[in-house]
């Protein structure tokens, strides 16, 4: 029966499909439309509806008379599938078949322990597991999906913690891991978006090598043109200036420009930072040290950090809150 209706089913497995089909029948299983029926959809008036095919609709005809007495097993191979709506739908099975699959899905979701609801006896009040309280702040924003990256998927974390360092922060890999780069690039250039996405086969970062000595590094930092620094593809992704070899060489220009904008172009500029850092120095030793008999302790890390704080002296950037909230963020 099976093989008349060309289901496409290889010839290994045409004995699984018509033992299925005994077993459905000897647990009396319900119909293709008594299926439907069950899930809420219109059930099959005509074999048209079934399938489009006329040779088909032959065969159906020959066999069952009437679409009521359609087989569920046979009807979920040959009913219409849905028509894709636009590029990358890759989710077209037949009607009957996507309504099971959804509803298993809605299921597996209600019944997930993280979007249940407990009640504690103890403390007679309700607590879900996934929220902020169960899965802290940072845990719920680190599982929580995106719009804005690959259009809410999440999978692409998993590959990249998986691997880090293959893919580019941008990879179709990685970002639509479930269609074919090819067919990607067809669906982001029809969005006007093909720019923002590299389509670079993922490929094992380059090993790095540890200088133990001395030499070695004093080499290197002399010859800026013998190494790569590792995390120049990184910073070079954030701030759109790479940090190449050709980079580094050049930094001393850099480096004079700086100095002219902060402090030549000013009437004693590096004078007034130098005395800025002297004097706050020295207060915070003063007010950060515990006298005893002929010596004073300090802790040098925890004053050291604070001179940090208030770079507005300087910069002239407002910081409003007190020495010691600032000191609590440095940490």
């Amino acid at each position: 029966m099976i093989a008349a209706f060309d289901s496409g089913i290889p010839v290994a497995l045409r004995a699984v499909t018509m033992l299925g089909v005994e077993q459905s029948r000897s647990w009396n299983t319900a119909s293709l439309n008594e299926f439907r029926h069950f899930f809420g959809l219109v059930q099959h008036k005509t074999f048209e509806q079934v399938n489009s095919d006329p040779e088909m609709q032959k065969k159906l005809r020959q066999l069952y008379q009437h679409p009521d007495n359609i087989e569920l097993y046979p009807g979920i191979l040959i009913e219409n599938t849905k028509i894709p709506m636009a590029p990358g739908s890759g989710l077209c099975p037949n009607q009957t078949i996507g309504k099971a699959i959804l509803s298993d899905a809605v299921a597996l979701v209600r019944g997930d322990r993280f979007f249940t609801v407990v009640f504690t006896i103890p403390c007679s009040f309700l607590i879900q597991d996934y929220s902020p309280r169960t899965l802290t702040q940072f845990g719920y924003n680190e599982v929580a999906s995106d719009l804005n990256v690959a259009q809410g998927g999440v999978l692409y974390r998993v590959l990249m913690r998986a691997f880090p360092g293959w893919y580019e922060y941008n990879s179709v890999y990685a970002l639509f891991p479930l269609t074919i780069p090819s067919e990607n690039k067809k669906i982001l250039r029809r969005l006007g978006k093909r720019s923002l996405y590299s389509f670079k086969r993922p490929s094992a970062p380059a090993r790095p090598y540890v200088l133990s000595t001395a030499q070695s590094a004093r080499k290197i930092l002399t010859h800026p043109l013998a190494c790569r620094l590792a995390w120049d593809k990184a910073i070079s992704e954030l701030t759109v200036k790479s940090l190449s070899a050709e980079g580094r060489v050049n930094a001393g220009v850099d480096d004079k420009l700086l100095k002219q904008v902060l402090y030549d172009d000013v009437p004693k500029g590096l004078e007034e930072v130098w005395n800025f850092y002297i004097k706050r120095t020295t207060q915070l030793l003063r007010e950060g040290s515990c006298k005893f008999k002929d010596y004073a302790q300090v802790d040098i890390v925890r004053e050291y950090l604070l001179t940090f704080t208030r770079a507005d002296a300087v910069l002239s950037i407002p910081f409003t809150c007190s020495l010691s909230l600032h000191f609590s963020l440095f940490l």
